[in-house]
């Protein structure tokens, strides 16, 4: 084996470890962009979790008049 066939089996081994790596950090990358995003999520719901409780309490609370509303008024909706 002589000097050129030792420098090419060279640079290709090099360009496979340099492809290798490229494709391990791009792994990385997506599970750490995935990671964030799940945590960005979950703060998102902790800080508008307590306004959207109060929102959906209002909510079902005027559902509920609403439905004891028709309930008393079914005669004149004909649906008896």
């Amino acid at each position: 084996m002589n000097y050129r066939e030792l420098l090419s089996l060279w640079a290709d081994w090099i360009t496979l470890i340099g492809f290798l790596i490229s494709l391990t950090s791009l792994i990385i990358s997506i599970v750490v962009l995935r990671n964030v995003k799940n945590i960005r999520n979950y703060y998102r719901l902790k800080v508008r979790g307590p306004e959207l409780l109060k929102e959906l309490t209002k909510l079902a609370s005027n559902l509920a008049e609403l439905l004891e509303d028709f309930a008393s008024n079914r005669t004149i909706f004909n649906l008896a």
